[in-house]
């Protein structure tokens, strides 16, 4: 690696970022890649003669062997046409062997000890690899533009031939994808809505449109289990409303309408988890990832998760979104959020943005921001009054007529326009949010 960079000058201007000194094993050699690097970042010439005078210049030269031992470096490794970057991933390969021997050693021994918390270990050992995954190097972090062209102008020849055809997946709900382009891999999608204001139930009626579209799925729910969410979707893809069968019994028809929709997810690509650490819940995924492969992550929801290693809640938030992004970015598919909205004060009132739970991080870090209410069927919000609370109004409707309207505000998009989608979330067939202008989902 240290003779690759001495003769290939180009080699070093681009790996400079790559390595840091510190993955080299000896010493003398974290001393000569400090000297190429900074030479390298300074654009100045990258050779045996210039990398002398860097080392000289630190008081490291005679400690190395001085020029002779440059030469001897170049003689001794002759590259034989083989690139730096081949060298570079040996050095990060051994690096990152030698912290997981690291890691596993400290476990091991503070494993021995009679009062180990082993909860606190397996924390520090799931953030140990995060960090040594982190900085493996497997993913190419810049592209030039020449590179990526033909794939823009591909895109861009398919836009233009069809402007309402989407570029991401179809969430199944065709107004929506307009305003979002679907749901696009590599983006981070977040959906906010008030306690017990629907947002799971509108994420399960998600799932269950990508899987019929063969879209591979997999939930977090820090709230219900997975049998609950599986019944749930038996139940909304049945078209069977569980409260009016709990008091008038089941039929033959709403009995065979549930099974085999419960039979027909089986056949999906669905999949489910139970975790609330951000260590687990990011390696879970990015195991799912590169085992079966995944075209869509959803964490439902964000505020349970905890984050081992934040300074408080605000930075762990921040933590967490981060590694949701990661996570899209990096394995290339599309992670949906699903957040609290906190209470309307002085301080947020007219700005769901301003109500994520949590501070800016999910703001910050969000693509695409969504919002959902149930409101009137004029489209107006049910507001509190003294007879009733806009929720025991909205609950009210559903009594009456067996659904209501809910809105899906996309308040953010970083890449498109902002709008409303009205829904109506039926009750009497399951549960199921129907597009109102004339869906077909189902």
């Amino acid at each position: 690696m240290l003779a690759a960079l001495l003769v290939d000058e180009t080699a070093a201007y681009e790996l400079a970022s790559a390595l840091e000194p510190a993955m080299f094993l000896h010493e003398t050699n974290q001393w000569i890649f400090a000297a190429e690097q900074a030479l390298a970042e300074r654009g100045d010439a990258v050779n045996a003669i210039t990398v002398a005078h860097e080392l000289s210049r630190h008081g490291h030269l005679d400690e190395v062997g001085g020029h002779a031992a440059l030469s001897a470096i170049i003689r001794r490794s002759a590259t034989g046409g083989i690139g730096a970057d081949y060298y570079a991933r040996i050095v990060r390969r051994q690096y990152n062997l030698r912290r997981l021997i690291q890691t596993t050693a400290v476990i091991n021994s503070a494993a021995y000890a009679a009062d180990a918390d082993v909860e606190a270990l397996l924390d520090q050992l799931d953030m140990n690899l995060m960090d040594i995954r982190a900085g493996n190097g497997s993913r190419q972090t810049t592209r030039w533009a020449k590179d990526i062209m033909r794939e823009v102008l591909d895109e861009l020849d398919v836009h233009m031939d069809d402007p309402k055809k989407i570029q991401g997946m179809s969430t199944g709900w065709r107004s929506l994808d307009f305003i979002t382009d679907g749901l696009r891999r590599q983006c981070l999608h977040t959906m906010a809505a008030e306690t017990s204001g629907g947002k799971s139930l509108w994420v399960h009626n998600l799932m269950s449109n990508l899987a019929r579209d063969g879209r591979r799925v997999l939930v977090c729910s820090t709230e219900m289990g997975d049998k609950s969410i599986y019944k749930r979707i038996g139940y909304l893809r049945g078209g069977v409303d569980k409260v009016v069968a709990r008091h008038k019994g089941y039929t033959t028809g709403n009995r065979n309408d549930v099974r085999q929709a419960i039979i027909e997810l089986s056949e999906q690509p669905v999949g489910f988890c139970e975790l609330t650490k951000l260590p687990q819940i990011l390696g879970e995924a990015r195991r799912q990832c590169r085992h079966g492969g995944l075209d869509v992550f959803i964490l439902d929801h964000v505020d349970d998760v905890t984050a081992p290693g934040s300074a408080n809640p605000v930075q762990g938030i921040d933590d967490i979104m981060r590694g949701l992004k990661e996570l899209a970015m990096e394995e290339n598919i599309a992670v949906i959020a699903v957040s609290q909205l906190s209470r309307v004060t002085e301080f947020n009132k007219g700005s769901r943005l301003g109500r994520l739970r949590g501070g800016g991080g999910k703001e910050q870090k969000s693509d695409v921001a969504m919002f959902i209410e149930a409101v009137q069927e004029s489209g107006l919000a049910f507001r509190d009054t003294k007879d009733a609370s806009a929720r025991d109004q909205a609950k009210a409707h559903v009594r009456q007529h067996g659904w209501v309207t809910m809105r899906c505000s996309v308040e953010k998009n970083r890449d498109g326009i902002t709008d409303d989608v009205l829904f109506r979330l039926v009750w009497s067939m399951g549960g199921r949010f129907v597009q109102q202008d004339s869906d077909t989902s189902w």
